[in-house]
């Protein structure tokens, strides 16, 4: 079963979606989902979706939304920064709170949302974060991935158009400062995290950043898969070391 929700933050409405299998068991285990940059609810190839599908039947409600200035929700690119969007999530949170008797709740992101989750776990504490290719240092990704030019044009005051998407200012502003693996370092709940292991664009290093400050914590590396999973092959080992997870995190 699907619902849309309309959930405000930022003085704006953001789109979120709750995906249930039937309404005995909504709101009873909450898996909340985090987009990556310049993303959306959706993921390339609709992974987050297809994860969604095929952990129903285990009795989770899934949760996506897009950030305000992401896909469906109001607002534009200038609200896309790191702290925007964990404030965008705090919110989501308080609303499930309200909406679900949460037996237990999980956090995951994709990317940039990885490290999003990440921040907002340090907050929250769910019972367990689940992390896909997550950005551990957004300064030196950042960097790495926008080029010196568009990305010291971005430090200096200027908007910038990365592959088509208008980044802010405001963006490069907060990646200065930002920490994900020193906030997440002292979260005692279990971390799972998958990573592909030939991703260029936020390298498997990332990944290792993280386990190496959490107490419990896995890392499965996908081999060969990139950064956006871009082979059926790569996608169906992503949701079944997934589902794996949630089996785990469900006992």
């Amino acid at each position: 079963m699907l619902e849309t929700k309309i959930i405000e933050s930022r003085a704006h409405k953001m789109i979120a979606v709750y995906e249930y299998k039937n309404k005995d068991v909504r709101g009873d285990y909450v898996l909340l989902f985090n987009h990556g940059f310049v993303g959306n609810k959706i993921t390339p190839h609709r992974m987050a979706v297809n994860l969604s599908r095929k952990i129903l039947d285990m009795g989770i409600t899934t949760v996506r939304f897009d950030c305000v200035g992401a896909g469906d929700s109001e607002g534009d690119y200038e609200y896309m920064t790191i702290n925007g969007e964990v404030e965008d999530t705090l919110n989501v949170v308080e609303v499930l709170k309200k909406d679900f008797n949460m037996k237990k709740f999980f956090m995951m992101g994709y990317s940039m949302g990885g490290a999003i989750a990440a921040l907002s776990a340090a907050e929250v504490n769910p019972d367990a974060l689940i992390l896909w290719s997550p950005v551990s240092n957004p300064f030196w990704n950042f960097y790495r991935l926008i080029g010196n030019e568009k990305f010291m044009k971005g430090i200096n005051g200027s908007d910038v158009d990365v592959d088509g998407d208008m980044v802010s200012r405001k963006f490069f502003e907060d990646i200065i400062k930002i920490d994900p693996v020193k906030k997440i370092k002292n979260f005692e709940n279990p971390v799972r995290i998958i990573h592909g292991s030939n991703d260029n664009d936020i390298l498997p290093i990332n990944s290792i950043a993280y386990e190496s400050v959490l107490k419990d914590v896995k890392v499965k590396f996908i081999d060969e898969a990139d950064h956006c999973y871009s082979s059926a092959k790569f996608q169906s080992q992503l949701i079944e070391e997934t589902s794996k997870f949630i089996v785990e995190l469900l006992k």
